[in-house]
């Protein structure tokens, strides 16, 4: 799919009072110019809004941009810089900003008061115009990519229009899709990451130089900007949570294949807890008893078995006296009985 182009210029006057001597219907809060606009055109909106900021939210863009300079004979001299068929916004503070091309314009105005969009064709090609709705609100435009435009210039380079990519988490882009990139090419890219984001080259063919004087890839972070050519592909590690704006800007002399990168938003694991395992059961060891000695004790005097032999013999003597002796005492007892 061939890249969508978007150009703004920067206009430092207030509008001609000759430019806008009329104005075209605003109804409601939008602004639909989108039909198809014819050669020679030159049409105004005034959008009120005293003391408060607009708001714009472009729905549809298409108008001839400045690459086409390049493709019709006549036009290099007048076509750069959105000056064939363009968009102009003017604030009541004198600001203005010029556009053209074929993506979605993001720019936040930030005056305060009435805005005016002017319009003008040239006699050459037409395309479809354009779409837009507005609000009014004393609450001034948030922008979530204050930190890169506060440290670089970006917003200058890239005139206010980005086209954003999103991430799945990963997105490639490809310039050209196909073939040799085009002459007079400026388009910004922008991709936002909360966490850490990662570049992957997979092709870089840019006409080089020293310090790139021709066609150039310029990244910008929160870190500063780089600008890369040649055939070496960039070596970038974008800051923790910063925005990467990429822009590709081309001359009207060599054209090369271009490049094609992966964005990738690195989401860190979540930090999980262990499981709450309990511990094995685990058996004590088996550890044996000392060896303790048993206490030397003396077995008994026990006598050997001759001994207790004699030993009964003698008692059994003794019995036998005894026994004698209670025979004899018998007898006495006797012979006294008899003698009373």
């Amino acid at each position: 799919m061939a890249a969508l182009l978007m150009y703004i210029a920067v206009v430092s006057v207030a509008p001609d009072p000759s430019v806008c001597t009329s104005y075209e219907m605003v109804s409601g809060s939008a602004i639909d110019h989108s039909s198809g606009y014819g050669a020679g055109e030159v049409k105004c909106w005034r959008i009120p809004c005293s003391g408060g900021y607009v708001s714009l939210t472009w729905n549809t863009f298409e108008t001839e941009d400045s690459e086409h300079c390049y493709d019709i004979g006549g036009c290099s001299s007048g076509c750069p810089g959105c000056n064939c068929d363009y968009v102009i916004i003017y604030t009541t503070a004198g600001n203005s900003e010029r556009m053209c091309g074929t993506s979605l314009p993001s720019y936040t105005i930030a005056d305060v008061g009435d805005v005016v969009i002017h319009f003008k064709s040239d006699n050459l090609k037409h395309r479809a115009g354009f779409s837009l709705g507005f609000t009014c609100s004393v609450t001034a435009p948030t922008d979530p990519h204050t930190a890169i435009k506060a440290a670089t210039s970006v917003d200058a380079d890239c005139h206010h229009s980005y086209t954003d990519l999103t991430l799945t988490p990963a997105s490639t882009l490809s310039v050209p899709a196909s073939g040799t990139y085009k002459p007079g090419l400026s388009q910004c890219y922008r991709v936002a990451c909360s966490h850490q984001l990662q570049l992957t080259w997979n092709r870089f063919d840019i006409e080089g130089g020293a310090s790139c004087p021709n066609d150039k890839v310029v990244l910008y972070t929160t870190s500063g900007k780089t600008d890369h050519c040649g055939s070496m592909s960039p070596s970038l590690t974008p800051p923790m949570g910063s925005d990467v704006v990429l822009l590709m800007e081309s001359d009207g002399a060599t054209e090369l294949t271009g490049f094609e990168v992966i964005f990738e938003c690195l989401t860190p694991a979540p930090d999980t807890p262990a499981p709450d395992t309990p511990a094995p059961d685990t058996p004590a060891p088996d550890t044996p008893a000392p060896d303790t000695p048993a206490p030397d004790t003396p077995a008994p005097d026990t006598p050997a078995p001759t001994h207790l032999l004699l030993i009964l013999l003698h008692r059994t003597h003794l019995l036998l006296i005894l026994l004698h002796r209670t025979h004899l005492l018998l007898i006495l007892l006797h012979r006294t009985h008899l003698l009373l």
